[in-house]
């Protein structure tokens, strides 16, 4: 007997079952699919006739119900302008579906062109990111509690990419995991990679970042500006950093949190204070200079 097919997905109770997530859905959902004749018409926003953007589906969706959009693999979309997307929807997911390559792709095709999250509780998951164009500024503006971005990769490639993620002190609760991040081009500009600025109880977990940076000690991987973030955990991060004089971790003066199980690989000149953690507490950090070596603990280690 062959598999059944259901187009829109499978109900449990009345409630959606779409994707094999972690929970069920509770809100509606809706397809996006350039490869798929995606059209942005009312008609359309299914998965045998989806949406041709990712911003007109978000304008479909409804706040606080917990709607989703599924990105269909090998989706293509090209961003020209600041907040191209625009999640200013609460409670919403964007989710990419496809595996490797074949995850839907993003082009930044403009020094300006952005994503912004300006609504509460927004996850995107499974996308890649990448540019073409000379020079980005930043990719994310995050201006909302609760945005989680999940497996969301930046492949820079010839792009020089100044910042992935800004946030501004509405940001808290912020959560990046999973992702792998690389850039190839030097930058004209000092800037964190990673920029928090008073966004509390930030998480940045299990991500690999592969970052050149200008060569600055104003420049680095993750870092803070303007206004301390508090309670935040910076925890199992693989970084990679170019640059004689950058801190690839530097959290702004005052900042709390844990800073734990980072491994750092940088060409800063001694190695030793790559990781700045103001008044974070810290475990575990190794650090290295030198290709072929083993790191050392970053701070060194209490007596």
């Amino acid at each position: 007997m062959g598999i059944t097919p259901f187009p829109n997905g499978i109900s449990s109770y009345g409630v959606p079952v779409l994707g094999g997530g972690d929970y069920p859905i509770a809100g509606s959902v809706f397809f996006v699919g350039s490869a798929h004749s995606g059209v942005n018409s009312p008609d359309y926003g299914s998965k045998a006739l989806p949406f041709a953007t990712v911003d007109y589906a978000i304008g479909k969706c409804t706040a606080g119900k917990g709607d989703v959009i599924y990105v269909l693999p090998k989706h293509v979309e090209t961003l020209a302008t600041a907040g191209a997307i625009t999640a200013d929807v609460a409670d919403i997911s964007i989710i990419g579906l496809g595996r490797g390559t074949a995850r839907p792709t993003f082009t930044l095709s403009d020094t300006a062109s952005t994503i912004a999250v300006s609504a509460a509780n927004v996850t995107i998951e499974n996308i890649i990111l990448t540019g073409s164009v000379a020079e980005l500024v930043t990719v994310f503006n995050v201006t909302a509690a609760g945005c989680t971005l999940d497996r969301v990769d930046f492949h820079g490639g010839a792009t020089s990419t100044i910042k992935f993620l800004t946030t501004t002190a509405a940001a808290d609760k912020l959560t990046i995991m999973n992702c792998h991040h690389y850039t190839t081009a030097a930058v004209t500009a000092n800037a964190w990679w990673i920029q928090l600025t008073g966004c509390d109880d930030a998480r940045i977990l299990n991500n690999t970042f592969t970052i050149v940076t200008s060569n600055n000690a104003a420049s680095g991987v993750i870092g803070g500006l303007t206004t301390a973030s508090l309670r935040v955990l910076v925890k199992g991060n693989d970084i990679y950093n170019l640059g004689t004089s950058c801190l690839p971790l530097s959290m702004l003066a005052s900042s709390t949190g844990m800073l734990s199980y980072n491994n750092i690989g940088c060409s800063k000149t001694a190695a030793a204070g790559a990781v700045q953690p103001a008044s974070c507490y810290c475990t575990q950090n190794f650090v290295t200079n030198v290709t072929s070596t083993s790191g050392k603990l970053d701070p060194v280690a209490t007596a």
